[in-house]
């Protein structure tokens, strides 16, 4: 999972953000891969979960290059139309910028999850 930092200069046009929003925000993202990669373990799957502050797919890219991933496997909310547009698409940058093959997992979000939940970017380095 990779946490975007808060740019230092919007700091100026907004409410002060308390410094360790990024350390907060990757140990609570830490805690989310781990146990994304012991589920993959139980099922004899060889993973590491790594949370970094950066720009997600470039971040993605790297660490996969890294670590001699085989495969970079992520969940993706398939956004298309204008949503796409404004916003991007992680998985479609990684795929695109990756020198390794990418699995995208269509991603379904039940309705009882947190906006931080739906947003976040599952993501698995199987080397």
């Amino acid at each position: 999972e990779i946490v975007v930092p808060i740019p230092r200069w919007s700091f100026a046009l907004a409410p002060p953000v308390p410094l360790r929003w990024d350390e907060e925000a990757r140990d609570g993202a830490q805690a989310y891969v781990d146990a994304l990669a012991a589920r993959l373990r139980v099922a004899d799957v060889e993973a590491e979960g790594r949370a970094l502050i950066g720009d997600v797919a470039p971040t993605i890219v790297s660490v996969a290059d890294e670590v001699g991933a085989d495969l970079i496997v992520m969940s993706t909310r398939a956004l298309v139309g204008a949503t796409r547009a404004v916003i991007g698409s992680t998985g479609d940058a990684v795929v695109r910028t990756a020198r390794r093959p990418v699995l995208l997992v269509r991603r379904t979000v039940p309705a009882a999850q947190s906006p931080a939940e739906e947003t976040a970017v599952e993501l698995a380095l199987v080397r």
